[in-house]
């Protein structure tokens, strides 16, 4: 009698890592860069929200803006990071 065996398997899942660039002369919050969203600590935007203790939500936004672009029509990029903050303030409760 033939054994079958069950075979698992998992799908891979996409990684991003998230990385922070101190020398950026872009004036960009963020970029893409291979797998890695390279937020820009020289933003002003950066200082301010490191100052006002607000940063997840300058990381989040940052990410979002990065990944836009790269996901969507340029059409849509502003509904992408709607939703992608939408489903990020939604986590905080999981």
């Amino acid at each position: 009698m033939a054994r079958i065996r069950k075979c698992h398997t998992e799908r891979a899942r996409p990684t991003l890592d998230i990385q922070f660039d101190d020398g950026s002369e872009d004036d960009e919050l963020a970029r893409v860069v291979d797998s890695t969203v390279w937020i820009n600590r020289s933003h002003p935007a950066y200082q301010r929200a490191l100052v006002s203790r607000s940063l997840g939500y300058h990381i989040a936004l940052s990410v979002a803006m990065a990944l836009a672009p790269l996901s969507v029509k340029p059409v849509n990029e502003l509904e992408f990071v709607r939703v992608f903050m939408s489903r990020w303030g939604e986590n905080m409760h999981t």
